[in-house]
């Protein structure tokens, strides 16, 4: 009796699916060795241009960015870093705060220059007072020349009484001598007045100077400070 073998399907034979296999190692093999063998020249490279703007892809690169136009900062006056107003890469607008630096020896020299005009202010705000000084010096002027008025009156009525002889010399020679005081009073009370008016002339002029003077310096001192706020010359 004849018993039947089992038979597989001709894709499931052992050689065939074995020569499957090496084709397809050998299909693998030689793509490999070409994308390895591929030169650098055959590579595509990709550059783009990165301006100002939304990014609306974001993306990984490496490389430098080169600014199109460099401003140089100079400051005026010496001093330390307190605090930085802008970002890199901030638009800045002519005469807008970049940074802000801090001197305290250029403060204090502005305080003591704030303080001596202060003091120099007082003095010239005190001989301009003086007025009143100089006006008690016009008011003993006017009694002194009253004085001698009346002492003159006096003695012109005296010196008819004494030719009548109804006065004696000695009043009449008294009379005399009272209105020579009464001269020399009011001479001295004008030397007093013009002496004062050429003194607070010449002290007021000097108050003026030295106020002007101290101003000046406050006005240097100030600037010196100011010129710690480093700002933009142009925009940009």
């Amino acid at each position: 009796m004849h018993i039947p073998t089992d038979r597989f399907p001709f894709w499931q034979q052992p050689k065939i699916i074995l020569g499957v296999i090496t084709l397809v190692t050998l299909a693998l093999g030689m793509l490999i060795s070409g994308f390895f063998s591929a030169s650098p020249a055959s590579l595509q490279q990709q550059t783009s241009r990165i301006q100002q703007g939304t990014l609306d892809n974001q993306i990984s690169a490496f490389g430098v960015l080169v600014p199109q136009k460099v401003q140089s900062l100079i400051a005026m006056t010496e001093g330390r870093v307190l605090q930085l107003a802008q970002r890199p890469g901030a638009m800045l607008d002519a005469g807008q705060p970049i940074l802000q630096l801090v001197n305290p020896k250029l403060q204090r020299q502005l305080e003591e220059q704030e303080l001596a005009l202060q003091a120099q202010q007082a003095e010239f705000l005190l001989l301009q007072q003086l007025e009143q000084e100089q006006l008690q010096l016009q008011h003993d002027l006017r009694l002194a020349q009253a004085e001698q008025q009346l002492l003159q009156t006096q003695l012109a009525a005296k010196q008819e009484l004494y030719q009548k002889q109804i006065v004696s010399a000695l009043d009449f020679a008294q009379s005399e001598a009272l209105l020579t005081q009464a001269k020399q009073k009011v001479l001295l009370a004008e030397e007093k007045l013009k002496g004062f008016a050429r003194s607070s002339q010449n002290r007021l002029s000097a108050a003026e100077l030295n106020r002007q003077r101290a101003e000046k310096q406050r006005d240097i001192a100030k600037q010196d400070v100011l010129a710690l706020a480093v700002s933009s010359d142009i925009s940009g």
